[in-house]
């Protein structure tokens, strides 16, 4: 039993890395989106397609100004990352995008 939950545990942990390391490009320029790169946290990525093109949808957390963290908020990126949206009110283009390519 112990050796089914330690598999399954690092598949888990190799799937996360895998889609880290395939879209290290559009994560890095999120990561330099953010008050502090170096503290970034990453949750629930995935890519999805859409007409012929690969996107990525996940959630993203950093430390502020203050060095707290602010809690995830979701983006969506192109798979270049030339074209990134946080959940944020100030992103009008977020939610239509979100909604198109990550489905909510």
């Amino acid at each position: 039993m112990k050796r089914i939950v330690a598999a399954a545990l690092a598949v888990l942990i190799l799937a996360g890395c895998s889609i880290e390391s395939k879209y290290s490009e559009p994560l890095g320029k999120l990561r330099n989106m953010m008050r502090d790169p170096d503290t970034v946290q990453l949750r629930g990525l995935r890519e999805s397609v859409y007409q012929g093109d690969t996107y990525l949808c996940g959630e993203v957390n950093a430390k502020n100004a203050y060095g707290a963290y602010v809690g995830y908020e979701r983006f969506v990126s192109d798979k270049y990352g030339y074209d990134i949206h946080l959940d944020r009110p100030d992103d009008k283009l977020f939610r239509p995008k979100w909604n198109t390519f990550c489905g909510d």
